[in-house]
């Protein structure tokens, strides 16, 4: 955030009052390059008033720090009157202002439209929105999915479409974001179970040479195996060892466990051992568990039961769901 300099102060602060112009200096000119703090919320408004006092007004800039500074303090709810205070002073925003103030409706949960009030000050003053508050919405947005009330699913809707809206255009507002939140964003719907708005929004990345990250792949694995797309999964696999990726044990776990549920053991098994003759990485508990089941599953116990003696000679110990899993299905044979 832009930082307020001795310079471009100087003539303000002759129309100061005494005991402002000392609170003034002591909050923005502190030391020399770290942003200004006050420990409380009472300390920050007592500035901000004081500052609306001064002739002529300071800077947006300044105005922006206080905003930023009862955000860090997580008290979004004083933020929007005090942005909507400023409007009536003649006060106009710049894109700081106006990024802090989208993320305080963001944070508030059930304010009215979350974000958009914003919106037309950004478009008006021909300012863009940050990566950070492109996250801000579309994770807000991807909230509301799962709060609204579950009779109607058209504000569901809504707002997921919203957030894939926004989504598209950070991709089309430099500069490109990194891979890191683009990601998150797309793990996030997958804790949402919106699998397939995932694969569209990740081929969009593509397309815009953002290059996936180790966490990428997988998070895209993940939603071809719940889509029941198994091959698409294994391309990706592919993937990774063409762009010189290492995937690692939850990347294993998510192709045999989706194998598993779509009945497909062999290929489970399969991944298994080139798992395990790759030394791509160790089997873990899960790894293991999850083919136990496969085979129980398919009624194949001689195979769990060997995959349960391997098991302790791979340095991996069972657990309770090792055991109960295998004596559940040969309880089963013998009835």
């Amino acid at each position: 955030m832009m930082m307020l300099s001795r310079s471009s102060t100087r003539g303000m602060l002759s129309y100061c009052l005494p005991s402002t112009l000392d609170n003034f200096n002591a909050f923005f000119h502190s030391k020399s390059g770290d942003p200004p703090t006050m420990s409380s919320v009472e300390q920050t408004l007592n500035m901000f008033n004081e500052m609306l006092h001064m002739r002529p007004l300071p800077p947006v800039a300044c105005f922006s720090q206080l905003l930023a500074q009862l955000a860090r303090l997580e008290r979004y709810d004083v933020v929007i009157p005090l942005f909507k205070q400023m409007g009536v002073m003649g006060i106009a925003p710049d894109a700081s202002t106006l990024n802090v103030v989208t993320n305080c409706y963001c944070h508030l949960k059930h304010a009215p439209g979350l974000g958009l009030p914003v919106f037309p000050h950004f478009l008006k003053l021909g300012l863009q929105l940050d990566i950070t508050t492109f996250t801000a919405l579309i994770n807000a947005f991807l909230l509301q999915t799962t709060t609204h009330p579950k009779k109607t699913s058209d504000p569901k809707l809504y707002c997921l479409d919203f957030a894939l809206t926004v989504f598209h255009e950070m991709l089309r507002t430099p500069p490109l974001p990194s891979v890191i939140p683009l990601t998150n964003i797309l793990g996030q719907l997958v804790k949402l179970k919106h699998y397939s708005a995932v694969i569209p929004l990740f081929k969009q990345m593509l397309l815009c040479r953002i290059a996936p990250d180790a966490y990428t792949l997988s998070v895209i694995i993940n939603c071809y195996c719940h889509l029941s797309r198994m091959g698409f999964g294994l391309s990706v696999l592919g993937s990774f060892f063409k762009l010189g990726l290492q995937p690692n044990v939850i990347t294993f776990n998510t192709l045999i466990h989706g194998f598993v549920l779509d009945n497909q053991v062999g290929e489970a098994s399969r991944i298994f051992t080139n798992m395990l003759e790759g030394g791509y990485c160790k089997p873990n508990v899960v790894t293991f568990n999850t083919l136990i089941k496969g085979f129980c599953k398919n009624g194949n116990n001689s195979a769990a039961v060997q995959l349960l003696w391997n098991m302790e000679e791979r340095g991996c110990e069972p657990n309770i769901v090792s055991y109960s899993t295998v004596i559940d299905s040969l309880c089963k044979e013998t009835r």
